[in-house]
């Protein structure tokens, strides 16, 4: 089983991203994943390079919200980049599709709430979400989306929430739960 774990650099104001700090810690462990930039061009480019090197069973994105203070399981990827957000290039999208011949939404096959449940056996309390805002890692997920359905995008809360460790453990949980489907 191939899985392709990519995270993000930091952003914004957030000078620590978990995303990174998470990948770094599963690359040091042997498995294969990427940090991409938290830019529109470069992810994307970086995204496909090593989509194409990995040819992955399964593409596992993580991305840092604020906005959150567990893991979030998201359902759809959206062909829309609308973000008030600069991304690290001082780029701004706001109503711009990422591929006109491509649908307007795509859902993983990988049933976030499956997972969900799965991670609440063993004492991860995570949720599941329709909406992953539409700044990069959402264009990075549907991009993922179209190539691969078995891909899903898990939102990490700051670091203060939940450390880098609390994300190992339910990450090696998430990839039990792919073991599984294999």
């Amino acid at each position: 089983m191939k899985i392709l774990y990519i995270g993000f650099k930091p952003f914004a104001s957030h000078s620590i991203n978990p995303s990174e700090l998470l990948v770094d810690e599963l690359i040091k462990n042997g498995h294969n994943g990427i940090v991409l930039d938290v830019s529109y061009e470069k992810a994307r480019k970086e995204f496909e390079k090593a989509y194409e090197k990995a040819n992955p069973d399964f593409v596992v994105i993580t991305a840092l919200s604020p906005f959150t203070n567990h893991l979030t399981l998201e359902q759809y990827g959206y062909n829309e980049m609308d973000s008030i957000q600069a991304d690290n290039d001082g780029v701004i999208k706001t109503h711009e599709v990422i591929d006109e011949a491509l649908p307007k939404s795509v859902a993983t096959t990988l049933d976030p709430s499956c997972i969900e449940q799965y991670l609440a056996s063993v004492g991860i309390t995570s949720r599941v979400a329709i909406d992953p805002g539409r700044f990069v890692c959402n264009e990075i997920y549907f991009l993922s989306l179209c190539k691969n359905n078995k891909t899903l995008l898990v939102h990490l809360p700051l670091n203060e929430t939940h450390k880098v460790e609390d994300n190992l453990e339910a990450f090696k949980y998430i990839e039990k739960y792919l073991e599984g489907m294999n």
